[in-house]
């Protein structure tokens, strides 16, 4: 009775333990943990099939070639009920071979209970895992010919999805094994490699590794047995059995005591050992052999037949002894792996709960208001950046950027030699007003293009026309500084195209640092603010605009100052009145106007009486200055003080009017108060 008892706790425990790495497994904890299983492997006719059925005690589908194209995850549990089989299918990858991110395990069909319905079953079951685009209801009820015609291009040849099959009833010992597709040679390159792949996948880490091995060819010709070798080289994990026994002839007795030399242990050594079934051949499976009949078949066979019943090791003889062993095996793999296992889950669940802890806190607010804060508080952290910032050094980073376009115009700035062509020329260094930088871009670059006086003159002598002596034609000026302008837009170019790259950056890091936690609104975010600084990029549509708003700008002052007198060369400041106390100031005179009337005040204008004073006649001469020693400084200096003129003019022109205003008033005053100056 004690015994009894101990066997009912030690079924009870197995039962639990099996129960825990099924539904480990079944939620693709594998994936995360190193779960113990069992897992059949061989060459294809290996004699696998029959041996999944006399442990299964169920029938697997058999077909000329090879029949199983995808995993089949066996599950038997002892009870005391009817037997049952469920069948589901468990999908941990894509159609593209990538696992998925969630494992999903679902059934397929409804419970069997009838032991000649599961093989067609099964047939069902692959090809929906191998035809994921075929709708499921489309295939639960289809007969083995009209699976055959549902068979699309689209259909995979092999797949890593599972086949689970869940066994339950008397008779059936507690035990879990993975079935793999059997070992292929003579096919395309990339489907044996992924047979190969997908078992070296399955009997990796901590798994019992279920070697069949037909008598019918030698163990080292045996690829299933090579794969064994290379994961578990000392044979800890692995245990071979020994099928189609009864097709080894018997004239051949060195090559049947060489078998017997196996599965004694004295050749090719394995911790766990040999085992050696028989199992019905095609003709008892046609005549509808039952398993208790097979099994007694099986008996016989090595009772009678030799060498196998001179074995010494009659307990590695039989499928009933092989099921056992497997059981026992797996049990304690479980046991001394259960410790191990628990402390990853603990490390695992640790490290779980540290990144929830890092997640942000609930929304508690309208999400409207909460979106709209943190837009704010972006455009204002962007507006800061752009003000300038120690925190996003977005302007220091431009002004690098700037930097770098000023050394590459100063690049293109040629070097004149103040010498003619015949005569000797000395080396003479002119750095004055030029930072380190332009210094040491002007003596770094030497392959610039070189003009003495000589090349000056021609070329002021083929650009005069129709000037006046001694003058300088303007196009010749503008003929040489073109030479040297040909390279600025690219130069140009890639400047603003850097301060498109660095003021993006800015705003995607910007967008990370402010809506971190909401992946798809960074994403739509992102699209955005790249459309706007891209619609920025290319924004002639501006320039058109403008100028249509300008132009009509322009055309409005001018009927404006249609009624003031023309720019003459003499202006007669006494003809100016100056309004009387109560009335209405005359109306604004244009820009054009003002600008003719200080050209003609000159410096030591004073108290005297208005007279007539003659523009100054203007010339236009190229003369270099007498500080410049060559050209090219001049022009870049000149270029530069225009560029700062122009910027003055626009900040002054607003303060010229009124100051006009009050130098007029200011003269007629004068005016009436000397009488007699006037001129008689």
């Amino acid at each position: 009775m004690t015994s009894d008892l101990s066997n009912a706790l030690c079924a009870s425990r197995r039962k639990e333990l099996l129960a825990l790495i099924n539904q480990l497994r079944a939620v693709g904890a594998q994936n995360d943990l190193d779960l113990p299983r069992i897992t059949v492997i061989g060459n294809q006719s290996a004699g696998k099939s029959s041996v999944v059925e006399a442990i299964s005690g169920i029938t697997v589908p058999r077909d000329a070639g090879t029949c199983t194209r995808c995993p089949m995850e066996c599950r038997l549990l002892s009870s005391t009920g009817p037997w049952t089989c469920q069948i589901s299918i468990r999908k941990e990858f894509d159609s593209g071979g990538n696992r998925l991110r969630e494992v999903s395990e679902i059934p397929f069909g409804g419970t069997i209970t009838d032991k000649s319905q599961v093989e067609l079953a099964l047939r069902r079951a692959q090809f929906s895992v191998l035809n994921p685009g075929v709708p499921q209801k489309d295939v639960l009820n289809a007969s083995p010919e009209k699976l055959k015609n549902m068979a699309t291009q689209k259909s995979m040849p092999f797949s890593k999805n599972v086949v689970c099959v869940d066994l339950e009833g008397p008779g059936l010992t507690d035990l879990t094994f993975i079935d793999l597709p059997g070992l292929i040679q003579n096919a395309d390159r990339e489907i044996v490699q992924l047979v190969e792949s997908m078992a070296i996948s399955h009997i990796s880490d901590n798994t019992i590794i279920l070697v069949a091995c037909p008598l019918t060819d030698d163990i080292e010709n045996q690829k299933a047995f090579r794969l064994a070798r290379q994961v578990d080289p000392h044979g800890h994990r692995s245990i071979c059995v020994l099928t189609k026994p009864d097709m080894l002839t018997t004239g051949s007795k060195k090559v049947t005591q060489n078998w017997l030399d196996v599965l004694e242990g004295r050749r090719h050594t394995l911790m766990h050992g040999y085992y050696c079934t028989r199992q019905p051949d095609d003709d008892e499976r046609t005549s509808d052999i039952t398993l208790a009949k097979a099994r007694e078949v099986e008996e016989l066979f090595f009772k009678q037949t030799s060498p196998w019943s001179k074995s010494t090791t009659p307990g590695r003889l039989g499928a009933e002894n092989l099921v056992v062993a497997l059981s026992r095996l797996l049990i304690n793999v479980i046991q001394e792996s259960l410790p191990e296992i628990i402390t990853d889950t603990d490390k695992r669940l640790v490290a779980c709960r540290e990144e929830l802890s890092r997640l942000p806190p609930l929304l508690t607010e309208d999400p409207s208001t909460y979106l709209l804060s943190h837009i704010g508080e972006f455009c204002s952290a962007f507006q800061s950046s752009v003000e300038g910032s120690l925190e996003t050094p977005l302007i220091q980073s431009h002004r690098a950027i700037y930097k770098t376009l000023k050394v590459a115009i100063r690049e293109t700035a040629p070097h004149f030699i103040p010498f003619l062509e015949n005569e000797k020329s000395v080396a003479f260094e002119d750095t004055e007003d030029e930072d380190e930088d332009e210094l040491r871009t002007r003596l770094s670059n030497v392959g610039r293009c070189s003009k003495n006086l000589t090349d000056i003159r021609n070329h002021i002598s083929r650009s005069v026309t129709r000037e006046l002596p001694n003058n300088i034609p303007f196009p010749a000026k503008v003929a040489l500084i073109r030479e040297f302008q040909t390279t600025w837009s690219q130069c140009v170019g890639k400047c603003f195209e850097e301060i498109r790259a660095t003021t993006l950056a800015v705003l995607m890091d910007k967008i990370i640092q402010h809506f971190g936690r909401f992946q798809a609104l960074q994403a739509r975010l992102r699209v955005l603010i790249t459309e706007i600084v891209k619609k920025n990029h290319a924004n002639t549509h501006y320039l058109q605009a403008k100028t249509e708003v300008w132009l009509n700008k322009y055309k409005s002052v001018r009927t404006v100052g249609k009624g003031l007198p023309s720019r003459k060369s003499d202006i007669d400041i006494s003809s100016i009145e100056t309004p009387n106390a109560g009335q209405k100031e005359p109306p604004a005179k244009s820009l054009g106007y003002h600008s003719t009337l200080l050209s003609t005040l000159p410096a030591w204008h004073s108290h005297k009486d208005p007279v007539v004073i003659p523009r100054a006649k203007r010339t236009s001469s190229f003369i270099p200055s007498p500080r410049r020693k060559n050209f090219h400084a001049s022009v870049a200096r000149n270029f530069g003080f225009m560029l700062t003129l122009l910027n003055a003019i626009s900040q002054i022109t607003s303060l010229l009017l009124p100051l006009i205003r009050s130098l007029l008033v200011i003269h007629r005053q004068v005016k009436l108060k000397m009488p007699s100056l006037k001129p008689s």
